[in-house]
């Protein structure tokens, strides 16, 4: 009884290498279907603040129009709105830019990620036009 308790102590447990292999198997399957997926979220949220971005701008314009027509008292050049849109303070990880397009009658919103920021290179457009 004595040598069987023996052998069984002095016996070393552990995973044998077919068990390390699986695992690593498994963990090699888990990593080439969840990096993937990572990088397309992290694209998505990227065109998503983009999209806010744009939004933002679009609201700015919306804004210094329904301003200028208030003091006004009438419909405001777009010129003067593309003026006081740009002369808005936004704060956040882009920066924004308004231009009238070739007819006058909507203005380019243009948003690019700033430098050092997680969006740095991101870029979008949209068009603010007149209210009929």
């Amino acid at each position: 009884m004595m040598g069987w308790l023996k052998r069984r102590r002095s016996k070393k447990d552990g995973f044998t290498l077919v068990e390390i292999i699986a695992v690593l198997v498994i963990l090699a399957i888990l990593t080439a279907v969840a990096v993937p997926k990572y990088f397309d979220l992290t694209t998505q949220a990227r065109d998503m603040a983009v999209q806010g971005a744009i939004a933002e701008g679009l609201s700015v314009c919306s804004l210094a129009y329904a301003k200028m027509a208030m003091e006004a008292g009438g419909d405001p050049a777009l010129a003067d709105v593309v003026t006081e849109a740009s002369g808005v303070t936004i704060e956040g990880d882009f920066d924004i830019s308004f231009d009238a397009n070739a007819g006058n009658t909507a203005i380019i919103v243009t948003v690019a990620g700033k430098a050092g920021s997680k969006v740095a290179g991101a870029t979008g457009t949209g068009t603010w036009t007149l209210p009929i």
